[in-house]
């Protein structure tokens, strides 16, 4: 039968509905329920989840499910200072919204700087950006983007770069997964050969088996 959704407050049901990817009017099976909460629990929006069946049996001879849910805190924030005598100090933070949109979307903003008052050459400057969204073309396969800027300043070479990369990650199994993306980079480089630009397009694929 269908999933009935409650306890959400910012989530959209809708979107709880497709990330779960409950198979409606199939033959009940034990293991799509707990692939339907392992999709739920890996989207990081909830805190709780429990999904029942439901107590009736609904028309057609059907079984509805029952997911009582409870959602986490939206939004996170984390900072860290690291001390050393030869690189100096070095500060980092990050803002993360674990439902920017109400469908499971997620944005983190991190930035760091190192070498404050080090021996090792100048400060490295890093700005982070990025987002992802849950069972985007289908209950299991999320998007990515990810953007950086940094700018480096070390003993023999200075650097200012940036880069793009969007992708997308296929749960297989539960044991398998596989990434597929593509990305692009750029940098302008000074060392003792002189001042260098560089252009790299880069399609980075992965398999995980656990």
């Amino acid at each position: 039968g269908k999933l009935r959704v409650s306890g959400n407050t910012r989530m959209r049901s809708e979107r709880i509905v497709a990330i779960a990817g409950l198979p409606t009017g199939k033959v009940f099976d034990p293991e799509d329920i707990t692939e339907a909460r392992t999709r739920l629990r890996r989207s990081g929006v909830f805190s709780s989840i429990s999904m029942v069946e439901a107590s009736v049996i609904s028309a057609g001879n059907t079984l509805d499910i029952e997911a009582e849910l409870i959602e986490s805190k939206p939004r996170r924030f984390g900072f860290g200072a690291e001390l050393s005598t030869e690189e100096g100090l070095g500060v980092s933070g990050f803002w993360l919204h674990r439902n920017l949109l109400g469908g499971g979307e997620r944005l983190r903003i991190g930035g760091e700087v190192t070498g404050i008052g080090g021996m090792t050459g100048g400060n490295d400057y890093e700005l982070t950006l990025a987002f992802s969204r849950p069972a985007t073309f289908n209950a299991d396969t999320d998007f990515s983007g990810d953007a950086a800027v940094s700018i480096l300043g070390e003993p023999n070479f200075s650097s200012d770069r940036a880069a793009l990369e969007a992708g997308v990650r296929r749960y297989a199994t539960p044991e398998r997964e596989y990434t597929l993306g593509v990305g692009y980079s750029a940098a302008n480089t000074v060392d003792t050969f002189g001042a260098r630009s560089y252009r790299i397009l880069s399609l980075p694929l992965s398999a995980e088996f656990d």
